[in-house]
């Protein structure tokens, strides 16, 4: 994972990959599920640009409340969470810059127990076709990591079997 997040602190001047990286942990004793998704802040502004207005900046100059509400009807749109066959209501919580790309936070809540979990990740690709997703998901001892593609945008993780 370091490696993966190591190669997103690239300047996105030389950038010609696009790469997202999520992670989902699953925390029991305040049953809920924390997400973290790091997006190049450019990729980010061109999303956001050709789907709402062109005006929008992904910048500390701009409105942050207006452009949380942008990057928080944006992933409404782009990312899903399906937890025990039930689809939840993820609580977007904000975003902070670090170096090249935007860390968003969300937070799903009342989460008791997991016992299947599949997360649809279509962040970027409506913008680039080539956009890679990686998906890191924790629940328990469980770990596993997906690279979600344009061509297969989901992940299932069964931890019934």
């Amino acid at each position: 994972m370091l490696g993966l997040i190591g190669l997103m602190g690239i300047s996105t001047a030389w950038h010609k990959f696009y790469l997202s990286v999520t992670q989902v942990d699953f925390i029991p004793k305040e049953q809920s599920v924390q997400v973290t998704t790091r997006l190049f802040y450019d990729d980010l502004e061109k999303a956001l640009q050709e789907r709402f207005d062109s005006g929008i900046k992904v910048e500390k100059s701009y409105d942050q409340k207006k452009l949380d509400t942008y990057i928080n009807k944006y992933i409404q749109q782009k990312l899903k969470i399906t937890i025990n066959k039930e689809q939840v209501k993820m609580n977007y919580l904000g975003h902070k810059d670090e170096n090249d790309y935007v860390v968003c936070f969300i937070e799903i809540k009342d989460i008791n127990t997991i016992k299947s979990m599949e997360i649809e990740n279509t962040l970027l690709m409506d913008v680039f076709p080539a956009q890679k997703n990686v998906v890191h998901a924790q629940v328990g001892e469980t770990r596993k990591s997906f690279m979600l593609t344009a061509s297969k945008d989901s992940a299932m993780l069964n931890l019934d079997e």
